[in-house]
């Protein structure tokens, strides 16, 4: 069953994304940081965004020793402490906390789409996350949608097309 859920984005899950690094050169401690939230998560609904920085998580400093560990635990409810890109100020804020509530979250491959218009020219923008058709309960829906966006594409009169697939 859990594998039936994966293959059509369901998972118990806060609802982020992440890369992870050291946090300095030879140091022992490790960073997350948030690579894109969900639409319509906990993780987004409380305020977590693409570029900040978490420390901790369940109280604990992830380092190399323990990351692995530690990660485990968040695809359950958990808290984290993080600092927040301030991207206009081209930093990062002073430390938060908040605790995060995994819910059992369908996602959407379709993550975004848009159309750029730049030199003369109108580029179609498609990120696909993973795929998957749809959901047991809604069978073809995330093919319709694309069938959708792509109409959308054609009907605004793209000169070219970037897909992004993650």
């Amino acid at each position: 069953e859990e594998l039936l859920n994966s293959l059509q984005g369901i998972s118990t899950e806060a609802g982020y994304e992440y890369v992870l690094y050291r946090e300095k050169e030879g140091s022992v401690n490790v960073i997350l940081q948030i690579v894109y939230t969900k639409p319509a998560s906990p993780a987004a609904t409380a305020g977590l965004k693409r570029g900040d920085l978490i420390s901790h998580i369940n109280g604990q400093q992830l380092t190399v020793s323990n990351y692995q560990s530690l990660l485990s635990t968040v695809r359950g409810s958990h808290s984290v402490e993080y600092k927040p890109l301030l991207v206009d100020e081209q930093r990062f804020g002073e430390t938060k906390s908040l605790s995060l509530n995994a819910l059992q979250y369908a996602e959407n491959p379709n993550y975004l789409h848009k159309v750029i218009e730049t030199g003369g020219r109108k580029i179609g923008y498609f990120v696909y996350n993973f795929f998957a058709s749809g959901t047991d309960s809604e069978p073809g829906k995330y093919d319709k949608e694309m069938d959708a966006i792509f109409a959308d594409f054609k009907s605004q009169g793209i000169t070219d097309l970037v897909v992004d697939l993650r």
